[in-house]
């Protein structure tokens, strides 16, 4: 699953492994604790990283070992999308728009008490690095490429109830169409 920051991803993941019995892998996760292990923010290990490209493919290739040796995962990343996989997959995109996605990211303890504008700066950045370190390190120009997904969907106006059941109306749907 990938998609805007702010989006919904990690609720939306963590509630699909429950709901279809799966396991639940969260890329970002391995970097929040990297972070916080090192004392920095995550916008600060996010900078490093373009000084450390070896690390950051070190953890890509560990999420798509999991995807080619495993089944029945919910792979949350930015470039899960992008990686090879073992198993017939369903690639997810959540959006929001940038004004929700401000929002949400400022209910964020790491957010908390920052202004809308500065957590929008800290958004603008963090998306143009990830632009920047993924094509240096795999060729991609647009990790946030709606078309590279199976189903696209825009939380911008959903709670997290509503994008669960929205989410599960529409794998449920994909899952039944004929090849």
């Amino acid at each position: 699953m990938g998609g805007h920051l702010g989006a919904g991803k990690s609720t939306l993941s963590k509630r699909l492994a429950k709901h279809y019995d799966y396991a639940y892998f969260y890329a970002g996760g391995i970097f929040r604790e990297m972070a916080q292990g090192s004392g920095l923010t995550i916008e600060e290990f996010y900078e490093q990283l373009s000084a450390n490209p070896e690390l950051e493919k070190s953890i890509d290739a560990r999420q798509e070992q999991l995807m080619v040796d495993r089944d029945n995962l919910i792979v949350e990343g930015r470039i899960a999308a992008f990686l090879r996989c073992s198993f017939a997959k369903v690639n997810i995109f959540i959006k929001a728009s940038e004004d929700e996605s401000i929002r949400r990211l400022m209910k964020r303890p790491e957010t908390q008490g920052r202004s809308f504008r500065e957590v929008e700066k800290l958004l603008r950045k963090r998306v143009q690095l990830e632009r920047e370190r993924y094509l240096a390190l795999y060729g991609i120009t647009d990790h946030l490429d709606e078309r590279k997904y199976d189903i696209v969907i825009d939380a911008t106006q959903l709670n997290p109830d509503e994008l669960f059941r929205e989410a599960i109306r529409q794998i449920d749907g994909y899952l039944k169409k004929p090849e």
